[in-house]
């Protein structure tokens, strides 16, 4: 038992596209059954068009469910995994047992009350099922944790081996006795599918497969460093450039407050004397009413001064005239030295009132006028910024999609490999079957040239051996060898003239 879970995704459609084919009817070429999990229809098309419903529908039942919709969002609601079963178990395998072996591990892995489809696949040497599982609680909208799955799909494995009699997989015994020890352990990385495919078990040291084989592991290897390269780069092109637009702003906001402060500064510069005489004009008006309030007539002058100054400082009415200050108002004046030195105080902080309301106002417009050259500024920066930005997005997109196209390149590279290595093995002849083949053919080739040809003329020589021709010295050998050659061609003659003889003979009987 070999349990896969392979990548989570977002579509329910494409996943059950792969799993059981076109829309309709399942490939029978592929699919064996199929089966449905807490789900009220049975036929794949509709099964997974409602685990997508559900799936959309999650926080509507999240809130009929009374759960709070908290916690990190995903949109990843689909989960495949694949059970694969040894081929030495398939004659004592049923849809009954697979069937139960998926239900067990689905309440393993916390999803007995999620939605799932069952698919078992007969492509293959080993019998297998695929699980499609929607991750969203149909009942309260909760989303199926992946924490640990697979360590729990790794131990239930074993388990289930072991129920069975047998145990296949021996080192994945060896891991977990690993894990209890508190050791962190990990299986061996999965091998691609076209690497697997072209490399298969009993032609593994075959020479010609194993130089395609290393060849694009090379040629892959060469495209991921190059593609880990483009991500280095383009993440610090886009760090780069968010550096760079962000000291800009940093230093169109610092030369802006510096303008600013200059403004404010020269601003208050301005106001300095103006502060200084009016202080000045308000320290002799205090000493002026000290000394007049030493005698009768200069508090009788005071009190004429706060009057002035009360009725100078009161709101005018909304008939237009002026109101007069009350008798009472100056009876107390006229008593109250105290309320004498109240009204020359109110009437001199209204002085400073006015004159830093008068400053405000002059530093609030600089202020103002340099905010809006500052805004301005931040406008541009920040469509230039949009412009970086959208040619970066440009120029990295065509990047990428040069990359992609090597990949794709490379990958047609190796189908094309692939299918011409498997043609010359379906039409590779064994070498005996070419030497008989070439033999036979180059026999039927004399045969036909032997009943074509005319009888041989005698030479015009007066030699009758070929031995004869050659010269005397060291050459016993080579005549012998001569001889012997000649006798053979003349007896291989006469039997071709005796066998095309008697296939006349046939022929005119």
């Amino acid at each position: 038992m070999v349990p896969k879970i392979h990548r989570k995704g977002k579509s329910f459609k494409g996943a059950a596209r792969y799993l059981v084919g076109k829309v309709g009817e399942p490939s029978r070429e592929r699919v064996a059954w199929t089966e449905t999990v807490n789900l009220a229809v049975r036929n794949p098309e509709s099964a997974w068009r409602v685990m997508a419903a559900t799936a959309l529908d999650q926080q509507r039942l999240k809130q009929q469910a009374g759960v709070p919709n908290t916690g990190r969002k995903s949109a990843d609601h689909v989960l495949h995994f694949t059970l694969s079963w040894h081929p030495d178990e398939a004659p004592k395998l049923n849809r009954d047992e697979m069937l139960r072996a998926t239900r067990t591990i689905l309440h393993i892995m916390g999803a007995g009350e999620h939605q799932a489809l069952v698919v078992c696949h007969q492509d293959r040497q080993q019998p297998h099922v695929h699980v499609l599982v929607n991750r969203v609680n149909p009942h309260d909208g909760r989303f199926l944790s992946s924490s640990y799955e697979k360590l729990k799909a790794s131990r239930w494995a074993q388990k289930y081996e072991e129920q069975r009699g047998q145990v296949f997989c021996e080192e994945r015994v060896i891991n977990n006795a690993a894990r209890q020890r508190g050791e962190y352990t990990r299986g061996k990385k999965d091998q691609t599918r076209h690497i697997h495919d072209l490399a298969p078990p009993s032609r593994k040291a075959e020479p010609r497969r194993q130089r395609i084989v290393d060849e694009h592991r090379r040629q892959a290897a060469a495209l991921k460093a190059a593609e880990r390269a483009q991500q280095t780069r383009h993440r610090e092109a886009w760090d780069s450039v968010q550096s760079r637009h962000m000291k800009l702003i940093e230093v169109i906001r610092s030369k802006s407050q510096a303008t600013i402060a200059k403004n404010i500064t020269h601003i208050r510069s301005h106001y300095r004397p103006l502060w200084e005489h009016l202080h000045h004009e308000q320290q002799v008006a205090w000493r002026e009413f000290e000394r007049r309030e030493a005698a009768a007539l200069g508090r009788l002058k005071n009190t004429l001064k706060a009057l002035d100054l009360k009725r100078s400082g009161r709101a005018k009415p909304s008939g237009g005239a002026e109101r007069s200050p009350k008798l009472t108002d100056a009876f107390r004046l006229l008593s109250d030295g105290a309320a004498r030195r109240q009204a020359v105080q109110r009437q001199q902080e209204q002085a400073k009132r006015a004159l830093a309301f008068q400053q405000r106002c002059e530093e609030a417009a600089a202020t103002k006028l340099r905010t809006a050259e500052r805004q301005r500024y931040l406008a541009e920066a920040g469509q230039r910024y949009l412009d970086e930005r959208s040619s970066l997005i440009l120029t990295q997109s065509m990047e990428q999609a040069k990359l992609k196209l090597l990949w794709r390149e490379k990958g047609q590279r190796l189908r094309t490999q692939v299918r011409e290595l498997k043609a010359q093995e379906r039409n590779v002849i064994p070498l005996t079957q070419q030497f008989t083949t070439a033999a036979r053919a180059e026999e039927v080739q004399r045969s036909q040239d032997s009943r074509s040809a005319k009888p041989p003329e005698a030479p015009a020589c007066t030699a009758c051996k070929p031995s004869e021709l050659l010269p005397k010295a060291g050459a016993d050998q080579a005549a012998k060898q001569v001889d012997q050659w000649q006798a053979l061609i003349d007896k291989r003659l006469g039997k071709d003239r005796d066998l095309q003889q008697d296939r006349g003979d046939d022929r005119d009987r």
